[in-house]
This record gives structure tokens, C-alpha cells and sequence, in this order.
């Protein structure tokens, strides 16, 4: 592979879930499911809970195999042969506090960030209200690396994981049952 002189790297835009307005895109949850049933049973999942798990992901298909694999655990422990909605819900439950541990201090970031400025980064992005929020700067590089914020589509526009909104809404960030989190 030849790379252009002065590359210094490439984005891989995410699959969004969810459109600008945080209403679903079915066409992506569609493709994500399709992508599953090319490498699992479908019978593995009981009704609606490949949906649930596709709209957790924020169409990351690193989370989304990671949540296939809890919840398989869990219906596994059950000795179940399918996953429950009970058994996704816990596994989306065990990554919500993995991303909720990241909005804190992880070492990661050498200035530790306070997490008001990352929450408000956040709501910024969700609200799209402000045109300047997805200009880079610190924090939304952070937010960016720890995939608390998601570019999508290649065409620069920057969301929030829907794991990570409901975070907002348990944190009073956004109001209760604002759109775009992981709930169906």
C-alpha cells in the first residue's frame, strides 16, 4: 500500500444506529442483523432482543459481538438454548458501566479531564445545537478515543453512543426518555 505524503491517518467512520434527529435507521439496524445472522443461528436470540442489541452497540461492531458474547453467557448459565431479553439487558448493563467508567479518571487522558467538561461536550454533540461543538479540540479527542462519541457516516458528523445517552439521562443531562438511547 502507497499512503500520501504526510499521511498521519485515516478515519474509519461508525455505523450510525441512530439518524441526526435520534430516530432510528433501520436500514443500518437491518444491516447490522445481517451481519449477525451470517455468522450466528438466528435462533440464538428470542424475539426483538438482536434489535435491542444492535441499537446498544451504536453499531460498533466490537460492542456488539462483546454484547452477543455476555448475553449467550448469560442464557448459557441458565442453560438456555436462546438469549433473553433478560440476558441482553445485562450485558448492555455490564458495557453502560464500562463506558460510565471511562467518563471518569482512566489515565488515559494526561490532563484528567473533569467530567462536567465531558458531560457538556456531550450534551453539546447530542443537542447539535451549537455549530462549533465538533470542532476538535481536547476533549471531544478524548471522547472520540474512548468511543464515548462516534464519527459517522465519513461525513464528519459526530453522536453520542447511545449507551452514553443514557448515562446523560441517568445523570440528568437530558430528560427522561430523550431518543437515541439504548432502549427500543
Amino acid at each position: 500500500i502507497v499512503l500520501p505524503r504526510n499521511f498521519l491517518s485515516f478515519v474509519i467512520p461508525d455505523i450510525a444506529v441512530y439518524k441526526k434527529d435520534h430516530s432510528k435507521d433501520d436500514k443500518v439496524i437491518d444491516a447490522l442483523k445481517a451481519v449477525v445472522r451470517a455468522r450466528a443461528n438466528e435462533g440464538l436470540f428470542a424475539a426483538e432482543v438482536l434489535e435491542r442489541l444492535c441499537i446498544a452497540s451504536g453499531g460498533n461492531l466490537r460492542d456488539l459481538f462483546a454484547l452477543i458474547r455476555n448475553a449467550m453467557l448469560s442464557a448459557r448459565l441458565r442453560k438456555a438454548d436462546a438469549i433473553s431479553i433478560d440476558d441482553a439487558d445485562g450485558a448492555i448493563a455490564g458495557l453502560r458501566n464500562d463506558y460510565k467508567n471511562l467518563l471518569g479518571s482512566t489515565g488515559q487522558d494526561s490532563v484528567d479531564t473533569p467530567l462536567n467538561e465531558k458531560l457538556n461536550r456531550l450534551v453539546g454533540l447530542y443537542e447539535r445545537t451549537d455549530p462549533t461543538i465538533e470542532v476538535p479540540n481536547r476533549v471531544l479527542y478524548l471522547l472520540l478515543r474512548q468511543r464515548c462519541a462516534l464519527q459517522y457516516n465519513g461525513t464528519g458528523w459526530i453522536g453520542v453512543h447511545p449507551l452514553i445517552v443514557d448515562l446523560l439521562m441517568k445523570f440528568k443531562k437530558l430528560g427522561e426518555g430523550s431518543p437515541g438511547g439504548s432502549q427500543l
